[in-house]
């Protein structure tokens, strides 16, 4: 009896070990995550904190054995696999970055700064209050770039500018490694007092490290609010001309660069299916393609003025027809149901830089960020909602018009 009571402690003492040993990798993982500022307290953090302080007694205590080991083993690495990975230090690291006047652009080149990475920012105005901003702001790592994604020659001269400074093959630095190899050498005739002796080979490891362009994020947009059949067609082409175009204007001009420093390519939401193409292409060149999908944010593009300059622009282009159709009272309600909504965005743009950097400085970036209060969880039910559900949901949280009728709706109204 003393015996099997004794071979049950030894070995209640042993699994304790491995979970023991367990628990302290994986908590050491997790907290090194949350030093480095990769992750915060959320549901993510929680579920390290149920996987260490219920999940290793319940395997320990019930399941028991080797079975309770692997089982909390694998659920040490689940719930570490769906953590935040690992980033890679910014420092002589390059990334070009467009539509850096305001908005995300403009906070990203700050952020970007911050952590000692060089940066050329592409602004449409370059002697405009924004590029100014950033120039007073930041380090001389800063290089701002005259930049209009729709003209063909300012997206080379950049490209000139950059391929100039980084290399057009990049930058390759040698590192030599003086290594010391112990070798012992049996020596047949000799003393036998003297059976070994140590010889030191040095050997030179010679290392390639490649330095050129790591990072492109194409963050440059165009905006208009109007129903489709109140948005003219050069609206139309003037945004597909910034959003689209002009995204894979300077994509295919920098992509030379990108592709010999194996780095990455972070692209706004209006382009998903072209990232979604480029990401697959890429990979053979190890390049990756990420795609950022903020929500309504609050930026300094968002201001009265620029409101006022869309909406007469797209009221300028329209044909009389349409005009007649619609009315401008029905456009300036639109306009103004868009407006008494900025407020409820949240002005703190850390979020989204905080994923355009997880995107250019992630180990493994994820193909998609999806950023803002409530995004994730609407894109993820949308798909499994009726059609007629998540229409009424986008409908009341839009800035549709809904309290006016377009104006040949009231003259039909009025006259029957």
């Amino acid at each position: 009896m003393d015996d099997n009571s004794e071979f049950i402690d030894d070995d209640f003492i042993f699994y304790s070990l491995l979970y023991s040993s367990i628990t302290v990798v994986f908590a050491m993982a997790v907290l090194s995550k949350f030093l480095t500022n990769e992750f915060r307290f959320g549901f993510r953090s929680f579920l390290s904190l149920v996987m260490v302080f219920i999940g290793e007694p319940v395997c320990h205590l019930v399941l028991k054995g080797s079975s309770g080991v692997v089982l909390f083993g694998l659920g040490c690495l689940l719930v570490y696999s769906v953590l935040p990975a690992s980033h890679l230090s910014g420092e002589d690291k390059t990334v070009f970055i467009t539509g850096c006047d305001s908005g995300f652009g403009h906070a990203l080149v700050k952020k970007l700064d911050t952590i000692g990475m060089k940066v050329y920012a592409g602004c449409l105005y370059k002697n405009g209050p924004g590029a100014i901003e950033l120039k007073n702001s930041c380090s001389n790592n800063l290089k701002l770039i005259q930049l209009d994604v729709t003209n063909g020659d300012q997206v080379q001269a950049a490209y000139a500018i950059v391929s100039r400074e980084v290399g057009e093959k990049g930058k390759y630095y040698i590192i030599f490694l003086n290594i010391h190899m112990c070798v012992y050498v049996c020596v047949r005739y000799c003393n036998p007092d003297h059976k070994k002796t140590i010889s030191y080979i040095t050997a030179f490891l010679f290392l390639i490290y490649f330095s050129g362009l790591w990072g492109l994020v194409n963050n440059a947009g165009m905006w208009y609010v109007a129903e489709i059949e109140m948005t003219p067609e050069r609206v139309f082409r003037r945004a597909l001309d910034v959003n689209l175009f002009g995204m894979i204007r300077v994509t295919k001009t920098f992509l030379p660069l990108i592709r010999r420093g194996r780095g990455r390519i972070v692209n706004m939401s209006s382009v998903t299916a072209y990232s979604d193409v480029l990401r697959m292409e890429m990979k053979k060149w190890t390049v990756k393609v990420s795609v950022i999908e903020p929500s309504g944010f609050n930026t300094a593009g968002l201001n009265t003025q620029t409101i006022q300059e869309r909406k007469s622009e797209v009221w300028k282009y329209l044909d009389e027809a349409t005009q007649a159709a619609y009315g401008e009272e029905y456009l300036n309600r639109m306009y103004d149901n868009f407006e008494a909504s900025i407020p409820k965005y949240p002005k703190d743009l850390t979020p989204v830089t905080q994923a355009m950097c997880g995107a250019l400085l992630s180990k493994q970036p994820a193909p998609k960020y999806v950023v803002g209060t409530g995004a994730g969880t609407l894109i993820n039910i949308f798909p499994v909602l009726p059609i007629w559900l998540s229409d009424q949901i986008i409908r009341i949280i839009g800035f549709s018009v809904r309290d006016k009728q377009p104006l040949a709706l009231q003259e039909a109204v009025s006259s029957s």
